[in-house]
């Protein structure tokens, strides 16, 4: 079973989803373009070319999950293991007779189906990958997990207007040139049937790509992210520094795919690469932990222990 998701599968069997109480874009917008940025990565590490240029819509975004199960090798270094359908269909089962029993009468809305349907797909989805590769990390569906697992969301992806604005009718309002064609709508347990959050998924994953090919094609060395800012706005692209390095460069270092020392960026395509940003990073950790323990002394000399506190306790 996949390591970031040990306790999904035994909550789902145990009856434990429990919705949240609120509504917030905030508890799931990054866990859903960590999705994104998980599906794309299969097709940047990939042998054929693409374009820079990645319109995000519904059919590019099922063309991605599509692309996925058939370029596992991308990531994976073992073949895939076979696929047992009928554990797939008891485990979809339980995840839907979980989630009524936590509806109750409103398990059998009308306009509550679809949003049901698709947080269901996306599980099964996970648990497709999760049988082809169990011992992997890189599963796409790990983040989506988490919105509903996690974090208690029933949620849907969509590229249709009229289905989105059902639910939200004031989302394209919000419209910009950043935004796709793609969006998330979500709900959580106060007025169920009613309580929709969600926006118009951005055009990161374009950056990103455009970004991954530029640092793809320095054989040698690295790039700074005034260099990256510059090679953009070159492209006609006008994104400050912040948004690039936190947006753009942080998912793709996340992701796994480009390492960061304090010379810049670039592509991890061999051990040296890794063993060099693995460096940079523990180094950084280890004056992060020094801290720490210098902090937790402090605390003690006041006498009391900082990870008993209770958060806001003292303030």
């Amino acid at each position: 079973m996949s390591p970031n998701n040990l306790n999904t599968i035994t909550d789902i069997r145990k009856g434990i989803f429990q919705l949240s109480e609120r509504n917030s874009q905030q508890a799931y917008s990054d866990l859903i373009y960590d999705h994104l940025t998980d599906l794309v990565k299969f097709k940047l590490l990939g042998t054929e070319e693409y374009v820079n240029n990645f319109a995000l819509n519904q059919k590019t975004y099922f063309g991605l999950e599509q692309y996925v199960f058939e370029h596992t090798k991308n990531i994976e270094k073992l073949p895939p293991k076979e696929i047992n359908w009928d554990i797939i269909d008891d485990e979809k089962d339980l995840l839907k007779k979980t989630i009524k029993k936590t509806l109750r009468h409103e398990a059998t809305s009308e306009h509550l189906k679809p949003i049901i349907d698709f947080t269901v797909n996306s599980y099964e989805n996970w648990l497709i990958y999760n049988q082809l590769h169990p011992e992997s990390s890189a599963n796409p569906w790990i983040p989506t997990n988490s919105i509903f697992i996690d974090n208690g969301y029933l949620f849907l992806i969509s590229g249709e207007e009229d289905i989105i604005s059902s639910y939200n009718k004031d989302i394209y309002s919000k419209s910009d040139e950043n935004s796709s064609k793609l969006c998330i709508i979500a709900t959580g347990k106060p007025k169920l049937e009613k309580n929709f959050s969600g926006f118009q998924i951005d055009n990161r994953n374009n950056l990103q790509k455009i970004v991954f090919n530029y640092l793809k094609s320095q054989k040698i060395g690295t790039l700074s992210i005034n260099k990256i800012v510059f090679h953009l706005n070159e492209k006609g692209y006008t994104y400050t520094y912040n948004y690039i390095k936190n947006k753009v460069l942080l998912p793709l270092k996340r992701a796994g795919l480009i390492g960061v020392t304090s010379s810049g960026y670039f592509i991890i395509s061999n051990e040296n690469d890794l063993i060099r940003t693995y460096k940079y990073h523990k180094e950084k950790l280890y004056g992060i932990q020094k801290t720490i323990n210098i902090y937790e002394a402090k605390a003690q000399q006041m006498g009391f222990d900082l990870d008993n506190v209770e958060q806001g306790l003292l303030f």
